[in-house]
C-alpha cells in the first residue's frame, strides 16, 4: 500500500490573500524526490479518446498534479501527469480572486476537466517554474491563487519545492516534453531553437499591453470574407446570414453542424483536439481548401472551434501563410491584432514553423528575443487588403 505524501509546513502563507478572501493556513510542500516516488508508484493509462494520459493511483489516496504556468510553457515541458491550469492572465487571475471562476475553468482539456471535478482526489501538488517559498510573493500569483483555492474547496494542497526547475534536474524521464523531436535536419533544429526561444520569451509577451477578449466575443472578420470564431458563432444563424457566411469549417469533435439540412450550408468538419499529441499537417491541405472554395464561390467563411483560441486560428494563420505567403510571424501578428485571444499551443506553432520552412526552402534562422517580441508581442501592423 502506498504511503501519504510526504509534508513539510510551509506557514500561514496566505495570510494577506486567496480565493474569496480565504486565509490560507495550511499548505504543505513536498520536496522532488518525494513527488518522484509517488509517481513512480502510479499505474500509467491512455485515454485514446481524448489523447490525454492521465494516472491512476495504487493507493487508495489518489492526488493531482497541477501546474500553474502558461499553456505555452505547459506544452513544450511539464511533470507526466500534470494538469495544466493557467491562471498567468490577468483577467483569469482576477476572476479566480472573485470567485466568478473555479479551477476547473482554467482547464483546457474537457477530459481533465471532467478529473477535477471529481471528488476522489483529496490532495494537490501545484508547481511552477521555480517556486520554492511563498511568504514574500503577492497575492495575485499564479501558485498562490491555485493553493487557496485547494484549500477552499477542503483539498490538501502541496507546493512542490523549487518548482519544474528543481525537479527536472534530476528527474527527467518522469517529463513529458512535447517539443519537435530533434533529429539532424537543419530545418528541425532550427524550429527548436525558435519554439525554444518563443517559450522563454512568452512571460515578456503576456506582460505587453494587451486590450484583450471577452469570453464570449464575436467572431473576428480577419480578412474579407474569413471569420474566425468559436462554438457560438456557428449556432447563430442571424450572424451567419447577416454576414453572408454559407461556409462553416467545424474544427472541433463535438461541436455539431447546426444546419446541415439548410442546403444553403456547407459544412466540414474535422475532427482535432487541442492536444500538445494532435498532428495537423496531414488535415491542413483539406482544411484550406475548403476555405479557398467558400471564396471562389463568393461566399464568406467561418472557421471555428470551441473558443476561437487555439485549433481555428492555426488554421487561419496557415491559411494566410499560404494566400500571402507570409511567415508564420507575419502571419500570427495579424491575426493576434484582429483577434487578441488567440493562443495556439506550442504544438501547433512548432509544426507550422516546419510548415514554412518547407513550403517556403527559407534558410534557417534562430530570432533572438528582440525580433520574436517585434513579430509576435504586438508591434508590427500589415495590411493584406482583400
Amino acid at each position: 500500500m502506498s504511503t501519504a505524501l510526504t509534508m513539510m509546513p510551509c506557514g500561514n502563507i496566505f495570510a494577506n490573500g486567496g480565493n474569496k478572501g480565504y486565509k490560507c493556513t495550511a499548505v504543505n510542500s513536498i520536496l522532488p524526490c518525494d513527488l518522484a516516488q509517488e509517481i513512480e508508484k502510479r499505474s500509467f493509462v491512455m485515454d485514446n479518446t481524448c489523447n490525454t494520459q492521465s494516472f491512476i493511483r495504487t493507493s487508495s489516496e489518489p492526488f493531482m498534479i497541477l501546474d500553474c504556468r502558461s499553456f505555452l510553457a505547459y506544452n513544450f515541458k511539464h511533470i507526466s501527469g500534470a494538469i495544466n491550469v493557467n491562471c498567468t492572465n490577468n483577467l483569469m487571475k482576477k476572476r479566480l480572486q472573485q470567485g466568478k471562476i473555479t479551477l476547473v475553468d482554467l482547464v483546457n482539456s474537457e477530459y481533465e476537466k471532467e478529473c477535477l471535478r471529481t471528488g476522489s482526489w483529496a490532495k494537490a501538488v501545484v508547481y511552477d517554474d521555480c517556486t520554492s517559498e511563498l511568504e514574500k510573493m503577492p497575492a495575485s500569483h499564479p501558485v498562490k491563487l491555485v493553493l487557496s483555492s485547494l484549500l477552499h474547496d477542503g483539498k490538501e494542497a502541496f507546493l512542490l519545492k523549487g518548482g519544474l526547475k528543481e525537479f527536472s534536474q534530476c528527474y527527467k524521464n518522469l517529463l513529458s516534453d512535447h517539443a519537435v523531436a530533434e533529429d539532424n535536419n537543419e530545418n528541425v533544429s532550427s524550429a527548436i531553437e525558435r519554439i525554444n526561444t518563443l517559450t522563454k520569451i512568452q512571460k515578456d509577451i503576456s506582460e505587453r499591453p494587451n486590450p484583450g477578449c471577452p469570453l464570449n466575443v464575436r467572431a473576428t472578420e480577419v480578412i474579407p470574407g474569413v471569420f474566425l470564431g468559436n462554438a457560438s458563432d456557428a449556432m447563430d444563424y442571424n450572424f451567419l446570414n447577416k454576414n453572408n457566411i454559407t461556409y462553416v469549417l467545424n474544427l472541433t469533435c463535438q461541436c455539431p453542424n447546426h444546419f446541415i439540412q439548410d442546403s444553403r450550408f456547407h459544412y466540414k468538419q474535422i475532427k482535432i483536439e487541442d492536444s500538445c499529441r494532435e498532428n495537423i499537417a496531414d488535415i491542413l491541405a483539406d482544411a484550406l481548401q475548403f476555405i479557398e472554395s467558400a471564396r471562389e464561390n463568393r461566399s464568406s467563411v467561418l472557421v471555428h472551434c470551441q473558443g476561437g483560441v487555439s485549433r481555428s486560428p492555426t488554421v487561419v494563420i496557415s491559411f494566410l501563410m499560404h494566400l500571402k505567403k507570409l511567415s508564420l510571424t507575419e502571419a500570427y501578428q495579424f491575426v493576434k491584432e484582429k483577434r487578441p485571444c488567440i493562443a495556439p499551443n506550442l504544438n501547433f506553432m512548432g509544426q507550422l514553423l516546419q510548415l514554412e520552412m518547407k513550403n517556403r526552402g527559407l534558410e534557417p534562422k534562430c530570432f533572438d528575443k528582440e525580433e520574436v517580441l517585434k513579430t509576435i508581442g504586438g508591434c508590427c501592423k500589415l495590411d493584406l487588403g482583400n
